[in-house]
């Protein structure tokens, strides 16, 4: 895996225009610790997750609140 900070701000980048809600950033230190993080494109507010939590997560924050 191979991180590259440029090219991760321009994945965001293109995210956002899109209107895309949610990403899931796997970084290797990160993913080594079996986590990934979640990014909240609107508030751009970001949680470690462990990767075996990530489908409910995502179902989670993508569910409407009532």
């Amino acid at each position: 895996v191979f991180y590259d900070e440029d090219r991760l701000n321009k994945l965001l980048a293109y995210a956002n225009r899109k209107g895309i809600p949610l990403v899931v950033i796997v970084a290797p230190d990160e993913l080594r610790e079996g986590k990934v993080t979640v990014r909240q494109m609107v508030t751009g507010h970001q949680d470690a997750i462990p990767v075996e939590n990530v489908p409910d997560h995502l179902l989670a924050m993508l569910s409407p609140k009532p």
